[in-house]
C-alpha cells in the first residue's frame, strides 16, 4: 500500500493558506516541516496535504477539496460556522435521482477552496 499526498504551491501566501486550511484540517508537524513547508493531515485517512512556498514552481490555482458531510445537519453547522448559504440542485443523470446540497468556502488569493456537501436520495 502506498501513501497519497498532494501539495499546494503558495509562494508568499503560505501563511494565509495555512490559516484557511486550519479551519478544516489538522496541521501535523513531521520531519519535513519548516517555514516554507507545512503539512496537513486529513482526519481518519493517511492522506496528507503539503503547503510550500515553491518559488521555482507555478502558483497553484483553483485547488478544490471536498468534504462529504454525513448528514444535512453537519452541513448546516459548517454553513453557519462559515456564514454560507446552502445551495442545492437535483441531480438526475445518476442511476437514481438525488438532491445535492453544498457550500463553497473560498480560500485566499484564488489558490484553493473547500466545498462541503451532503447528498440525499430522492
Amino acid at each position: 500500500m502506498y501513501k497519497m499526498t498532494s501539495y499546494i504551491v503558495c509562494h508568499e501566501n503560505i501563511n494565509k493558506v495555512r490559516n484557511f486550511l486550519r479551519k478544516f484540517f489538522e496541521e501535523k508537524a513531521d520531519r519535513y516541516n519548516h517555514a516554507e513547508w507545512i503539512t496537513f493531515r486529513i482526519p481518519n485517512t493517511s492522506f496528507t496535504l503539503n503547503l510550500m512556498t515553491g518559488q521555482d514552481q507555478l502558483l497553484t490555482q483553483n485547488y478544490t477539496m471536498e468534504i462529504q458531510c454525513s448528514s444535512l445537519k453537519e452541513l448546516e453547522k459548517l454553513a453557519f460556522k462559515h456564514k454560507k448559504k446552502i445551495h442545492k440542485f437535483k441531480a438526475t443523470k445518476a442511476q437514481k435521482d438525488y438532491m445535492y446540497n453544498f457550500i463553497t468556502v473560498n480560500g485566499p488569493c484564488g489558490i484553493c477552496k473547500v466545498d462541503a456537501s451532503f447528498s440525499e436520495d430522492l
